[in-house]
């Protein structure tokens, strides 16, 4: 190759090198212009702000969440407030803030919704849901997690329709991969969980469909778990509060329920215990009422979610305690503080000195189904035996901790 080749190949290598360079940072550019349109857009309404150099960050993340929990999240407040708090800290550091400031109510009640905007935003960044899953935590119910599948899922453009249904049979069971590749058995369910959530997500919030971009995962643990990230997002929206599922009916509690085929009535019926607490305002004695009304075979799940809701309301255990005391039965308050038991394991992955406390204020005869309901709970952050037993042996009682290993 003569001189003048080896000169034009090289000033053609240096121009696609510049060129490549050029074009990237363009991408990232146009999302980061994108990013602070938005900014300066919700600082210009005087609603929100963004944080002072001098200001401790712990008491402008409670500002700003105080301001949508006043206004019950209307006009998309938490979309809003995650887009502020994703463009000054990112996702770890918000993540690592909310669980600092857990006792806050404002921040406690409605961090859920924020995380599933902050993960789709961090999703959008990296492509890559295994990078997202590394920095999210089960802070704030795991909200992290079912955002990153809503992201990924609209990015791969998976809607349900006709011409899309080879597509979605192909594509959904390679999400979450399987059970065997996660570190703890919780990470995968969330996955799936999400699967529920991203499918209400790119489909409107439209319930059929997205029960049937379910029914293409594999096993029935999967298949559930889909379901129930569907029925939640259906009954008591994870984002849109001031936006309620299209399929209720306030004159008909019990639907969608009433319409659905029978392999949907286990998990819908017991996620629409939260439509019920929502629309009796978390009167706890009416929404038991709602409860009996369902079908007999269903009531247990709807009992046990009137449990797991109590940890979303209040940190106050003895109001948890008494709230499933208000329960018609012995069986169903039982089945409420199961419902505790299960959403602590689910919001404290780890602490379990949180779910030891309630099981020793809860009276005697309801103690051995608490600290059983504990071993069973706390079995879905580890795969080894030893890890149960290590928390298990922090119970003070020799009876109560053969109760939680027995697993």
């Amino acid at each position: 190759m003569s001189k003048r080749h080896i000169g034009f190949t090289l000033v053609f290598l240096i121009m696609l090198i510049l060129l490549v360079y050029w074009l990237f940072p363009r991408q990232d550019q146009t999302k980061i212009n994108g990013l602070q349109q938005t900014i300066d857009k919700l600082v210009s309404s005087k609603v929100y702000r963004l944080k002072i150099d001098s200001e401790d960050p712990n008491t402008y993340i409670a500002s700003q969440m105080e301001i949508c929990f006043k206004t019950g999240g209307k006009d998309s407040c938490y979309k809003d407030i995650a887009n502020l708090f994703y463009y000054q800290f990112g996702l770890r550091v918000i993540l690592d803030l909310f669980q600092k400031n857990e006792n806050t109510v404002a921040v406690f009640a409605r961090c859920h919704e924020v995380t599933h905007y902050l993960s789709r935003m961090e999703y959008q960044n990296s492509q890559n849901i295994a990078k997202v899953y590394d920095i999210c935590t089960s802070v704030c119910h795991g909200g992290c997690y079912h955002g990153t599948i809503e992201q990924y899922m609209k990015d791969k453009n998976l809607p349900l329709g006709v011409a899309d249904a080879q597509k979605i049979k192909s594509e959904i069971p390679k999400i979450c991969g399987r059970l065997e590749d996660y570190k703890t058995p919780i990470l995968f369910d969330e996955c799936v969980h999400g699967i529920g959530h991203g499918a209400m997500f790119v489909t409107d919030g439209e319930l059929p469909q997205a029960l049937k971009i379910c029914d293409n995962l594999t096993t029935q643990r999967e298949i559930d778990s889909c379901y129930s990230g569907v029925f939640m997002e259906n009954s008591s929206s994870s984002t849109s509060t001031d936006h309620p599922g299209k399929y209720v009916k306030k004159a008909d509690p019990m639907y969608p329920c009433n319409s659905l085929e029978p392999k949907y009535l286990p998990l819908c019926y017991r996620y629409q215990s939260s439509y019920f607490a929502q629309i009796t305002k978390n009167n706890w004695i009416e929404t038991a009422k709602l409860c009996l009304a369902v079908p007999q075979a269903y009531q247990s799940g709807c009992f046990q979610t009137i449990g797991t809701n109590q940890v979303g309301f209040t940190q106050d255990m003895k109001q948890m305690i008494y709230d499933c005391s208000l329960m018609p039965t012995d069986e169903y308050r039982t089945i409420c503080l199961q419902g505790i038991v299960i959403s602590l394991a689910g919001r404290y992955r780890g602490e379990s000195q949180k779910i030891i406390d309630l099981c020793n204020k809860v009276n005697d005869n309801f103690k051995s189904a608490c600290f059983k309901q504990m071993g069973t709970s706390i079995n879905s952050w580890s795969t080894n035996p030893n890890d149960i037993k290590s928390h298990c042996n922090l119970i003070q009682d020799q009876k109560y901790i053969k109760w939680c290993q027995q697993v």
